[in-house]
């Protein structure tokens, strides 16, 4: 009987963590559609929370390496040092937003489009919530698959751009115009 709940309990902690996994965006996904998107970009910033920094650290610089970025961190502890790192950020640059339950905060949201819309700043970001509030490109899994989703509303001179055929070998699912 213990083993059986032992046994049952095992599976089940299984099957959130895959399910938690699933959901994750990897920073080679991030790095290979920033790299078909702006393909003569050399940096791109991401935010991130200070406390992902060591565990991130490894994959990211991998990952950038491989598709020919420099990353530059911008790490916060809160919604204050969110705000200075967002001053940081030169203008035109790409933003990766990393996923956190700051970020996710709709004031906070809210105030990294903003300020990112004002710079001229893209933002990619693996939530469908930023590319409906204004973020360019989204990078969203549905049903253990990747969907890259791309909101022209506040960037229509780059329409031309997403032809059908470059959509496709993208993985554009959805063009937001």
């Amino acid at each position: 009987m213990k083993r059986s709940v032992a046994l049952i309990s095992f599976i089940g902690m299984l099957m959130i963590a895959q399910a938690a996994f699933a959901q994750n965006v990897s920073w080679t996904q991030y790095f290979f559609v920033a790299r078909n998107i702006f393909p003569q970009a050399k940096e791109i910033c991401v935010l991130m929370p200070k406390e992902e920094e060591s565990s991130q650290e490894l994959a990211l610089g991998r990952a950038a390496a491989r598709f020919h970025f420099k990353a530059k961190l911008y790490l916060y502890t809160d919604a204050l040092s969110i705000g200075k790192n967002l001053k940081m950020i030169p203008e035109k640059s790409i933003l990766i937003v990393s996923d956190s339950p700051l970020t996710r905060d709709k004031s906070s949201m809210m105030y990294i489009l903003s300020q990112s819309k004002e710079k001229g700043i893209s933002v990619v970001s693996a939530s469908q919530d930023y590319v409906d509030a204004g973020a360019l490109v989204g990078l969203v899994k549905e049903a253990g698959r990747l969907r890259v989703v791309i909101n022209l509303k506040f960037s229509r001179q780059l329409a031309g751009k997403f032809t059908p055929e470059f959509n496709q070998k993208v993985g554009i699912i959805k063009v937001l115009q």
